[in-house]
């Protein structure tokens, strides 16, 4: 048994009033992977949910910073399906949000503890699903992976945003001591606030401002200066976001929930 079409948007539409951020990207819903992706579905895990593709789209007459596909025949209800939206939405759009270096820190701090009891379970589950991919990737993936787990919007609250910010400023910009699980959870929640401003920007672009991923073997508490890449604006900007719009240039793969 899968979600129609119909109730998937309501779900979603629903995901998108509590995290008013969510209107910021678009949303295409689909039977099969094969529908969604045609030519390039042989990329995609075919049991997929669904994914986030962060390239501009076009849709009417608006552009977005991405989008978010949902595959109806490999989700089973509106629990799967919101399970999904929090994955890809306030997990990998969530990211985005950051600003480069907050995202390389938030990255560094997810990578520094994976040793932890509790990590360790979702990093075991992120490196055999995700083996062929960089620990960038892998470490995005234990992030989305975790906000599925995110208590419902209505249970978000100032202060678990304010532990947030200081569990970041422990284990991500001071890097006074590893991060924990609990410290996962509360910056997760952290991200999710952010989604309360409709119009909550991207800030990490495609090719554009990522930063390279620190070095792992420098010691807990060093303060890493950000190797960031040249800045590129105007008309270089756009046409390395262009480039990113182009059929083989689109992440297809890289953010699928299985």
């Amino acid at each position: 048994m899968s979600i129609s079409r119909a109730e998937a948007q309501l779900v979603a539409t629903s995901f998108a009033r509590q995290y008013p951020g969510a209107y910021q990207l678009s949303y295409k819903f689909r039977d099969t992977v094969q529908e969604l992706y045609e030519g390039r579905a042989s990329e995609v895990y075919p049991k997929a949910k669904g994914g986030y593709i962060n390239v501009p789209v076009h849709d009417g007459m608006r552009t977005y910073p991405g989008r978010v596909d949902i595959v109806l025949s490999n989700t089973h209800d509106a629990v799967d399906l919101l399970a999904t939206l929090k994955h890809e939405v306030l997990g990998h759009y969530g990211l985005n949000t950051l600003h480069p270096e907050n995202k390389r820190a938030l990255l560094d701090g997810i990578i520094g503890g994976r040793s932890d009891p509790l990590m360790a379970v979702y990093w075991s589950d992120i490196d055999r699903r995700y083996r062929e991919c960089g620990l960038d990737v892998r470490a995005e993936e234990v992030f989305a992976l975790h906000c599925e787990t995110l208590a419902p919007r209505s249970e978000l609250t100032q202060e678990l945003a304010n532990v947030g910010r200081a569990a970041f400023d422990e284990v991500c910009s001071r890097r006074s001591r590893t991060m924990t699980s609990g410290d996962l959870q509360a910056i997760a929640y952290l991200v999710a606030e952010r989604f309360e401003n409709r119009k909550l920007a991207q800030f990490t672009l495609p090719g554009v401002n990522e930063i390279p991923r620190q070095d792992p073997a420098a010691p807990v508490g060093t303060v890493l200066a950000p190797t960031i890449r040249p800045s590129v604006t105007g008309a270089a900007a756009a046409a390395g976001l262009l480039h990113n719009i182009a059929p083989t240039g689109t992440p297809l793969r890289r953010h699928s929930r299985p």
